[in-house]
């Protein structure tokens, strides 16, 4: 059985999209639908509640801790497959993504999907930030190749293995991250999965993004503190400086041309910038 686990807070305005592509999946084996309510406040539970009918669906709550590790940690606890894959309630699956990733996961301990950003980001929103793939996989601080959680599927027996996710701090991503590398160094197996494309969800204010890059500069120091010792690196001062200096530079090109996509991505590396500063004196590393 394959165990399909949607952590969710708050997340009716789009749950019912995913639930909707999920109900038009295909797949060979018997399989289930975890929502996982993370203490919404809004009409989450009802959302994923009306697609029983159509879906293998069960509600599991979450609400002693907030936060996306902890939500997901329930879900695969409370799943019945040997496979988990893990969703974000804003994205949507295309065509045929549960049976490639089920593939996959008979290759590999864990896979990653192909993420597609036209769909769900009109305009200057597609153009807010660049998703860093290599081969599928993402990567950062030029260190291991790992699968974002919201396109993340794993062997239950290597999930139960490792822990799960560990605990993290609220509003700052990476837990995906750490997941996939202590199962690389273990010498778990990570593969993108062939065919497997999530439509991916930007946010889509200039706050909402700012907010968003700053958690991920954060979760790189973090990372960094975790996994120096590892072998990951990271940038010189000077290379960082010049990383600053390129950043102003393209800000102003953007504000002369009034190009309001260029102006959301610079936004974005000014959090993510910002952000390591940010990351580095909270976990007492340099991390430019």
């Amino acid at each position: 059985m394959l165990s399909v686990v949607i952590p969710c807070r708050n997340a009716s305005a789009h749950l019912g999209e995913l639930l909707r592509a999920l109900a038009g999946q295909a797949l060979e084996e018997p399989w289930e639908v975890l929502v996982v309510d993370n203490g919404s406040t809004d009409e989450s539970v009802v959302v994923a509640e009306g697609f029983a009918g159509r879906l293998p669906l069960r509600v599991v709550h979450a609400t002693s801790v907030a936060g996306q590790w902890y939500a997901r940690n329930i879900g695969a606890a409370a799943s019945r497959g040997d496979a988990i894959v893990f969703f974000d309630a804003d994205d949507i699956p295309a065509d045929g993504y549960l049976q490639a990733m089920r593939d996959a996961l008979r290759e590999a301990d864990i896979a990653a999907a192909d993420i597609e950003t036209e769909r769900l980001n009109p305009g200057w929103v597609a153009r807010s930030r660049q998703m860093g793939l290599v081969d599928g996989l993402t990567t950062a601080g030029d260190y291991l190749p790992f699968a974002l959680g919201a396109c993340l599927a794993i062997r239950k027996s290597a999930f139960e293995e490792l822990g799960g996710f560990r605990p993290w701090p609220p509003g700052v991503p990476g837990e995906d991250a750490e997941l996939c590398w202590r199962g690389q160094l273990r010498g778990m197996t990570l593969i993108a999965a062939p065919g497997a494309v999530l439509h991916y969800r930007f946010r889509d204010t200039m706050g909402g993004i700012a907010r968003q890059a700053v958690g991920y500069g954060v979760a790189q120091a973090r990372l960094y503190r975790r996994f120096r010792h590892e072998g990951m690196g990271r940038e010189s001062l000077p290379q960082a400086l010049d990383r600053w200096r390129d950043l102003a530079a393209r800000a102003r090109r953007a504000q002369r041309a009034g190009d309001r996509g260029a102006a959301a991505e610079c936004v974005y590396l000014l959090g993510v910038y910002g952000g390591r500063l940010l990351g580095s004196a909270r976990n007492r590393v340099v991390y430019p």
